[in-house]
């Protein structure tokens, strides 16, 4: 059987069409890094303090991290890789909105660069990626939490993210004071729906919380929101 011009051309084009696929690297086969992350800090597990600040720093009782390592290696992850936290908009829990930078030159490279609803730090060169977040939440009516108690922590550019529930001391926006305990103690009694109030993450809102929440007025270490550092980079 004979083989006409045009079709030999055909053939000879998917041929070498085939031989460039088979030898030209495949841009899809390199896949994302893994990432393993390991909560540092954080109250029953989940549970880590959304703070209010003194002086433009934010508490240091709100102070949590996470450890980051190579999922194939073992190995922490290399220092400046970036980590978020991120809460859904429209929630119970919003962090401040103005954009900040917490820096502690005694743990050199973390930072928190803050937007409304998401912070970002860097992994230090110990592979942990350390967070201080300041923010407060909305009181809702009848034990409603909202959305907001749901977080996640994830690095920047990876597809591995942990969750977490932030609780807030700050429940109008202004820092923590004693007016807030008013509306803490609307919350007193709720179950889980009110995650932002729930700071010994025992799934209510009772007694015990309330004396967390009475220390951290007594330390006077949030009674400001945090309005402005240092830009973010």
């Amino acid at each position: 059987m004979t083989t006409c011009p045009k079709s030999r051309m055909i053939l000879i084009a998917v041929c070498a069409i085939g031989a460039f696929c088979l030898l030209t690297p495949s841009r899809t086969s390199a896949q994302q890094p893994v990432w393993n992350i390991s909560p540092r800090g954080f109250i029953g597990g989940t549970t880590v303090y959304v703070v209010g600040a003194l002086n433009n720093t934010p508490d240091p009782a709100g102070e949590f991290a996470v450890y980051v390592t190579s999922a194939s290696t073992g190995q922490p992850a290399p220092a400046g890789l970036a980590v978020t936290a991120t809460i859904p908009a429209g929630g119970d829990v919003h962090f401040y909105e103005a954009k900040t930078t917490w820096f502690d030159p005694a743990l050199a490279i973390h930072h928190v660069c803050q937007h409304a609803n998401s912070a970002t730090t860097s992994v230090g060169p110990d592979g942990y990626a350390v967070f201080r977040i300041t923010g407060y939440a909305t009181h809702g009516p009848d034990c409603h939490g909202g959305s907001g108690s749901d977080g996640t922590i994830s690095v920047v550019g990876g597809n591995t993210q942990i969750h977490f529930n932030p609780a807030c001391f700050d429940h109008d926006g202004r820092g923590v004071g004693i007016n807030d305990l008013s509306l803490f103690l609307g919350d007193l009694g709720c179950l889980g729906q009110v995650a932002h109030a729930d700071y010994d993450a025992s799934g209510t809102v009772g007694v015990n919380d309330m004396s967390i929440w009475l220390s951290i007025y007594g330390a006077n270490n949030s009674s400001q929101d945090l309005v402005f550092y240092a830009p973010c980079p």
